[in-house]
């Protein structure tokens, strides 16, 4: 073949890239396919049509996108994005080995070129995921305490989420002193900076401080919560963004979540004023399941209703409650409904997941 052929062919094949790209653009992934593997069988040596093929079949064949991404690291074992997504695959299919082996290929490559480090960072933040997902809060922990420490200088409300996360897996992982310092910490830099904190980090460090040191924990709740009729920072719909939902608005017809909590922590209301609080707002979420996945649906049918409370968050504190003081039955009982109700993937479902493990009770 002469150099005026090759070029040809390779142009061919440029042409059946940039029409396979272009169908994706507008969702047409079967043509699209049909276009991208023409493109390979033309220039095999054409990486971009492999990595665009391997990322439509993600969904649609995951052993060959895997052998895809393999072909091209086998090629060219530099592609930092074919590691990171061969790494997700083998994740999804519960190949944890097959996935922290190139989460460390990709360290080495960091160490190897300092200038690489926000590629540290990704692999920070989906081995974080990889170890929540394993239980290994420990090692979850490390990695968000990483990822906190990096985002100083460029996204603090994205340092304060990963100080949070920390704290969460520090609580997950049975060691509440690092927890209770944490979340202590995130409210404390909230108060010197004179901005509205998040009541949850003061709940969580009540939590927390309450494994260790009950009269302490109850001193400082009692001497820090949120008054009933000062206005804080309420959580938004978990599962997105929507426009009937109004972020200070109550999740709570009854009262602004979560100061029902704090109500109960604090021997305001009993246990059985704290569920009639709750019980409006849990009927409407009741009512709501997310859809199959994969389940062609548009993105409002995946949004819960706006007035709502997942029965996870009000039996987890509940179960806190019983346990705080002495009824582990009841504990026991709440935490397996909270542990249960896995359909939004709240932390409060984790939490009473977790709990269940530490105290040798299968979730």
């Amino acid at each position: 073949m002469d150099s005026q052929d090759s070029l040809a062919i390779t142009q061919g094949a440029r042409a059946l890239l940039a029409s396979g790209k272009a169908r994706i653009q507008a969702c047409d992934f079967t043509q699209a396919l049909q276009d991208l593997s023409l493109a390979l069988e033309q220039d095999p040596s054409l990486a971009d049509a492999r990595v665009m093929r391997a990322q439509v079949m993600e969904n649609r064949d995951l052993k060959f996108a895997l052998r895809e991404y393999s072909a091209l690291i086998e090629s060219d074992p530099s592609r930092t994005e074919a590691y990171l997504a061969r790494a997700a695959l083998l994740r999804a299919q519960g190949d944890m080995v097959g996935a922290m082996a190139d989460y460390q290929t990709l360290e080495t490559m960091v160490r190897l070129a300092p200038a690489a480090a926000p590629l540290r960072l990704r692999v920070a933040r989906e081995r974080a995921a990889m170890y929540e997902a394993m239980g290994f809060h420990h090692g979850a922990a490390a990695e968000y305490e990483l990822l906190a420490e990096h985002e100083v200088p460029l996204r603090a409300e994205h340092r304060r989420n990963m100080l949070r996360n920390q704290s969460r897996q520090h609580w997950k992982a049975g060691r509440f002193q690092e927890a209770a310092d944490g979340f202590g910490r995130l409210v404390h830099e909230a108060r010197e900076a004179r901005r509205e904190f998040n009541p949850f980090d003061l709940l969580w460090r009540h939590l927390s401080l309450a494994r260790i040191d009950s009269a302490q924990a109850d001193f400082e709740l009692l001497k820090t919560r949120p008054p009933a009729d000062v206005p804080h920072a309420v959580r938004t719909n978990r599962s997105g963004a929507d426009s009937a939902w109004n972020p200070m608005g109550p999740p709570c017809p009854v009262s602004r979540w979560p100061m029902p909590v704090f109500d109960l922590m604090c021997g305001r209301i009993t246990p059985g004023e704290f569920e009639a609080l709750a019980r409006p707002a849990l009927a409407a979420s009741d009512l709501w399941h997310p859809p199959a996945q994969g389940a062609t649906a548009g993105l409002p049918e995946y949004r819960p209703p706006a007035l709502h409370l997942w029965r996870a968050e009000v039996a987890f504190y509940l179960g806190q409650w019983h346990m705080l003081n002495g009824y582990k039955y009841m504990s026991l009982h709440c935490m397996e409904v909270a542990a249960a109700d896995t359909r939004a993937r709240t932390f409060e479902s984790q939490a009473a997941a977790a709990e269940l493990a530490r105290l040798g009770t299968t979730p």
